[in-house]
């Protein structure tokens, strides 16, 4: 009877552990959203980052700035009944399904090496992208820009004659190193101010820094720490000025906060061209409330070259909706040969002082008298008989006096005090290669 108890006991006490597993196991797998596993294309908007404005007062003007948030955030929607609702648009760009790609027609980038390769793999047209490899938004607004096509912006220039409707800034990956984290914040800060006065029509979207590898070329200068802490600052900042954030980093960084290594050319800064499609399609479902998404998207393709060349790291294979186009210029210098016409104008002149001729002048007063002619036709054949052997004499005059001023200008080349002006074209052809190939390999030559 004991020993019959026991067992009985013994059984409730197993199945009591067996309910209490199986209850942490039903709680276990059906808990949400932190276990379920969110599509790629939603990721970085299943939960959005929050700004912290407070955190940043000594940058935005202090604690007693007078200075508002803008209202631009505010957008008009038409609802069914034909009724408009004003809203004002979160910070963080949010995921629309069903934005169509025409969307894209209207945005615009500024950028770094990054950004150069949106253009050299064929994702985004030459004319829609102001961007330079190496460059720090330091030195943005001191900077003309050259775009594939050879038509050279600075920044404002650009803005102010495009008049963008969206405009992406994806700078802040280069000058993280040796520079103070208030100065980076400050000096970003004040770009971004003077791009919204150069661009008050234009919708401004900060675009998170994208993710590096800890351990690339670049490990020196630049940190996924360093990121972090900066991406905090730009969200804080769009919140403060009232413009949008685009979290675009959240689909190109792995588990370890690293960039995805699908993704990476191989330097640990630099990405593929898989990566930009990734990018594009989460910039075109992350769309500014407002903006058309209307018409076919066509990229209009000029071949890079120079730095816009060297961003690439694998052959483009062209998306389907690309274009390529010439470059605009060559038409346009071709009708310059204007030197042409100053040639036309250089050959009139030597006829000219052939007719002025001593010979020439008097032949027409001598044909109104008739007698005259017959007394004066043995004078005038010899005086047209000299006319022309003088014609070659002032031909070869003014063939003899181009010699004579070119002669002057070849011994001052042979003069050895012209040597420094090849010399100083050479520095400067060497520098420039040195910075494009620096700026290339060193394209995050700063940071904190």
């Amino acid at each position: 009877m004991w020993m019959r108890h026991r067992l009985l006991m013994i059984v409730a006490i197993i199945a009591i552990i067996v309910d209490i597993v199986g209850v942490c196991v039903i709680v276990r797998y059906t808990k949400p959203a932190d276990n379920i596993a969110v599509p790629e294309e939603v990721a970085g908007n299943e939960v959005a980052p929050v700004a912290n404005v407070d955190n940043y007062s000594h940058i935005f003007g202090g604690e007693g700035s007078s200075k508002k948030k803008s209202t631009s955030k505010v957008v008009s929607t038409v609802k069914e009944d034909g009724t408009v609702v004003e809203e004002e648009a979160p910070t963080v760009l949010e995921y629309n399904a069903s934005t169509r790609p025409g969307y894209m027609n209207n945005c615009y980038f500024l950028g770094d090496s990054r950004t150069v390769a949106m253009v050299s793999y064929g994702f985004i047209s030459d004319s829609h992208v102001l961007a330079k490899v190496g460059i720090s938004h330091t030195s943005v607004e001191s900077t003309t820009f050259m775009q594939n096509s050879g038509k050279q912006y600075t920044v404002k220039q650009y803005l102010q004659n495009v008049k963008p409707p969206v405009v992406y800034i994806c700078y802040g990956v280069n000058g993280m190193n040796g520079i103070s984290e208030e100065k980076y914040e400050k000096t970003y800060t004040d770009l971004v101010e003077h791009i919204i006065d150069m661009a008050p029509d234009s919708k401004i979207v900060l675009m998170s820094i994208w993710p590096v590898d800890d351990n690339g070329r670049y490990k020196g200068s630049v940190k996924n720490e360093w990121i972090n802490t900066y991406n905090d600052f730009l969200l804080a900042l769009a919140e403060y000025e009232g413009i949008y954030y685009l979290n675009v980093s959240s689909v190109l960084t792995d588990s370890n906060g690293s960039i995805k290594r699908e993704f990476d050319s191989g330097d640990g800064l630099h990405y593929k061209a898989s990566a930009y499609n990734t990018i594009i399609d989460y910039i075109m479902h992350h769309p500014v409330k407002g903006i058309s998404d209307e018409g076919e998207f066509k990229v209009h393709y000029v071949k890079p070259s120079g730095e816009f060349k060297t961003v690439m790291t694998e052959k483009p294979k062209l998306p389907d909706n690309v274009v390529e186009t010439q470059e605009p210029e060559t038409p346009e210098i071709l009708p310059t040969p204007t030197p042409t016409v100053g040639v036309t104008v250089t050959v009139a002149p030597p006829p000219a002082p052939v007719l002025p001729s001593p010979s020439l002048s008097p032949s027409p007063t001598a044909k109104p008298t008739a007698g005259v002619t017959d007394a004066i036709t043995p004078e005038v054949k010899p005086i047209e008989t000299p006319a022309p052997t003088e014609t070659p004499s002032p031909t070869p005059t003014p063939t003899e006096q181009p010699t004579e001023e070119v002669t002057p200008e070849v011994t001052p080349e042979d003069n050895p005090t012209e040597l420094p002006g090849p010399t100083a074209t050479q520095s400067t052809e060497s520098s420039e290669t040195e910075s494009n190939g620096g700026s290339g390999n060193n394209d995050n030559t700063t940071a904190p």
